[in-house]
């Protein structure tokens, strides 16, 4: 810019025709630069399948979720579906699908009074003992303890 704002000021014979090429030059540059950014994840082919997946996931975490099933219904294998999730969305698969269920569960602790055993059950879990050590391992507390502290 500066040089286009210098070539106004001078007598040069091409004066008129340097500001537009240095424009030009400009935009070149500003073009390259582009083409080498890298392609915003949510441009990717598989991005608006994993939102899918993931909103399911927020939405629905009782399900029976695995990463074998969660591959299968976009054509992956199981490993490379982890790493484009976790690439997505800066958190594995599972791990979103753990918080998910703890999220519920905590909702079911703080507005009703059914059971723990009940609890885990609606949450996903097969084990209500395999729930409460996944809930004092992420929350520092047990369920029966969050449930109080809440009252």
């Amino acid at each position: 810019m500066r040089l286009i704002a210098i070539a106004n000021l001078t007598n040069d014979v091409y004066r008129d025709e340097l500001p537009d090429s240095y424009m030009h030059a400009l935009l070149y540059h500003i073009a390259s630069l582009l083409q080498e950014m890298p392609i915003p994840l949510s441009h990717h082919k598989f991005y608006p399948a994993f939102s899918k997946i993931r909103l399911e996931i927020l939405n629905s975490p009782q399900m029976d979720w695995s990463v074998d099933s969660m591959a299968d219904s976009v054509n992956l294998s199981p490993s490379y579906f982890q790493h484009l999730y976790k690439e997505f969305f800066g958190i594995p698969c599972m791990r979103e699908v753990i918080l998910a269920r703890l999220r519920l569960a905590k909702f079911y602790l703080s507005t009703t009074d059914q059971s723990i055993q009940s609890l885990a059950a609606l949450c996903g879990y097969e084990s209500d003992l395999h729930f409460m050590k996944q809930f004092k391992k992420n929350m520092n507390m047990t369920p029966s303890q969050y449930r109080a502290s809440c009252r």
